[in-house]
């Protein structure tokens, strides 16, 4: 028999919204918290790691609980069987959680395999560079011509020996010793000459006061232990790879090093001395930080206050494992308490996190569809009456909130660019525009020029087809600039006159302007808006018209027909009225198109 149960998707949180739940404190408590499926990702995921030299440990820990656990949960289910009449010699389980286990075990050696051959080649090439710079030291013995280059090379030469890495260890020993002994006579050379010598004691000098830096940090640490360790790799620094400094900072730059590592050694004996109540404090430091998590975890979370409540829960959490220990029968408790209120921070953490990212996306696909609102336009070549569209997309871009950081300068460049590349085109238009109306006014010039002329000429009226034809030769030249736009008014008068010669009713007239017109801007939303609103102009001019003279009139006590003035206001009414008519109708066809 086996069962068939599968394995869950992975509990490893959402990387893109930069949180990962991490294993704060590798111990067999930790391991010891976790059901089967987050031991079986939790393998995965630090297989994956890379560090296969560093994760021997864990991964011999992960074993261990596993099978601790899946023998448990597997006698459950043999007993699951028994009960349900089966002979417990009889009942074969292998659960999937095995298989995987299994799978991720043999992946791990195949690793480990593939690490240690590699690491082994690498270690050979490590010992070929390392004889490489003793060779090049040797040669830099004697070089007098330029010293000083000597000097710099030598340094360089020791910079990258410290940094090639390990060697086989069989040969390590004796490669080491050759090492120092033509460092050393390197030294010796070099110190023939007082220069470099002093450069080389003031080089040893600084590096020596970076180490006593380090050393006072490690001093006030809160793991003691952890400190006294990272010190013995100061000292063998300060012994190995550091000269000599002058005699006048020796002593100084030494009792200097000596105070922060008495200060180390003297809280790693207090600390065995005082373990019992040092854990005992440490206990209560880490439940002090639980409190502290709890106060977050009940604080509203939201895209404002993220970034603070996440650095403080981080500087709580590096508190809380730096501590140090507890005492053995508080210290599964201790964790069992900060892991569940660490997945419920991270809940809560991560449903802020979802939230913002979805707001962000919101805010990328608006400011995406104005980037593609402005494109558009510019693709229409209809720039014109769409300046405050552009400004109005311009607020609202400015007013949308942050887009994921990815895409914030290409998506601003982007935009910013097709804005400047509207304005750019408009002033383009604009330009060609007025240079195109200056020569249809010249045009429009010479036609009225010659039209007038003609009709002084003639003594016979125009037939109604030649009127038509002048009529459409003059709108088809186009338009002409603002400020010369009394031509028109000039050409519309002496048209007029001419139908009227022609013996054409001034309705027939009127629907004929109208009709032709609307024929040149029907299909164009933009001219027809913009002819309609400058009929309603003309309209409301017209009617302030009337009401001042109909005013006007209105200051005569007795008005009558035979008064010259009161005949020429009547007569200008009525003139208006007919306009304001024509007018009315013209915005009515202009409303239907």
């Amino acid at each position: 028999m086996s069962s068939t149960e599968a394995l869950p998707n992975k509990i490893l949180p959402n990387n893109d919204l930069g949180i990962i739940e991490e294993i704060e404190n590798d111990n067999h408590t930790s391991y010891e918290l976790m059901n089967i499926n987050e031991l079986l990702n939790h393998f995965e995921f630090i297989i994956s790691s890379g560090e296969i030299e560093k994760i021997k440990t864990k991964i011999d820990l992960i074993t261990k609980i596993f099978n601790k656990k899946i023998e448990t949960e597997i006698l459950n289910q043999k007993e699951k069987f028994v009960d349900n009449g089966s002979k417990i010699e009889s009942v074969n389980i292998k659960t999937a959680q095995q298989k995987s286990f299994e799978n991720l075990s043999k992946k791990y050696k195949k690793l480990k395999t593939s690490y240690y051959k590699n690491l082994d080649k690498k270690k050979e090439n490590n010992l070929k560079a390392k004889n490489e710079i003793i060779e090049e030291i040797k040669k830099l013995i004697g070089e007098e011509k330029n010293i000083k280059k000597s000097y710099e090379k030598f340094i360089k030469l020791k910079s990258e020996w410290y940094e090639i890495g390990p060697v086989p260890w069989s040969k390590s020993d004796n490669l080491w010793k050759t090492y120092h002994h033509h460092v050393g006579r390197f030294y010796d050379f070099l110190h023939l000459n007082k220069e470099l010598r002093e450069l080389d004691l003031k080089n040893n000098l600084f590096e020596k006061n970076k180490l006593c830096e380090l050393a006072e940090k490690l001093s006030i640490k809160e793991d003691i232990l952890k400190s006294f360790k990272q010190l013995q790799e100061l000292h063998k620094k300060w012994r190995s790879e550091l000269g000599p400094v002058d005699s006048k900072y020796k002593d100084e730059i030494w009792e200097r090093f000596s105070r922060a590592t008495k200060k180390i050694n003297d809280r790693k004996k207090y600390y065995i001395k005082n373990q019992d109540e040092i854990i005992k404090t440490n206990l209560k430091k880490k439940k002090l930080l639980l409190e502290k998590i709890r106060k977050l975890i009940s604080t509203e979370i939201n895209s404002t206050k993220i970034h603070k409540i996440n650095n403080d829960y981080e500087t709580i959490k590096d508190s809380f494992i730096n501590i140090g220990r507890v005492p053995k029968n508080e210290n599964k408790k201790i964790w069992t308490e900060y892991r569940l209120l660490q997945k419920e921070f991270n809940k809560k953490r991560n449903k802020c996190y979802r939230t913002i990212k979805q707001q962000l996306n919101e805010n990328l696909t608006k400011k995406r569809s104005y980037i593609h609102e402005v494109d558009e336009i510019i693709k229409s070549k209809k720039l014109r009456n769409q300046t405050k569209k552009i400004i109005d997309l311009q607020i609202k871009w400015k007013e949308i909130g942050p887009i994921p950081r990815k895409y914030r300068n290409t998506y601003w460049k982007d935009f910013k660019e097709k804005c400047n590349l509207y304005f750019s085109l408009l002033d383009k238009q604009k330009k060609d525009e007025k240079l195109s109306q200056e020569k249809n006014y010249l045009k429009k010039k010479d036609l009225l020029k010659k039209i007038s002329q003609q009709k002084k000429q003639t003594k016979e009226n125009f037939e109604i087809n030649k009127i038509d034809n002048l009529y459409n030769d003059w709108y088809t030249i186009g338009n002409v600039p603002e400020n010369k736009s009394k031509i028109e008014k000039d050409f519309n008068k002496l048209i007029k006159k001419l139908y009227q010669d022609s013996g054409m009713k001034n309705d027939d007239i009127n629907k004929k302007y109208f009709n032709s017109s609307v024929e040149k801007i029907k299909g164009d939303n933009e001219k027809i808006k913009k002819e309609i609103g400058i009929t309603i102009t003309n309209i409301n001019q017209i009617k302030n018209k009337i009401n001042q003279l109909e005013n006007n009139l209105s200051f005569f006590k007795n008005p009558h027909d035979n008064n010259a003035i009161i005949r020429k206001v009547k007569t200008d009414i009525d003139k208006f009225k007919i306009e304001l008519g024509e007018l009315n109708d013209y915005k009515k066809i202009l409303k239907t198109l």
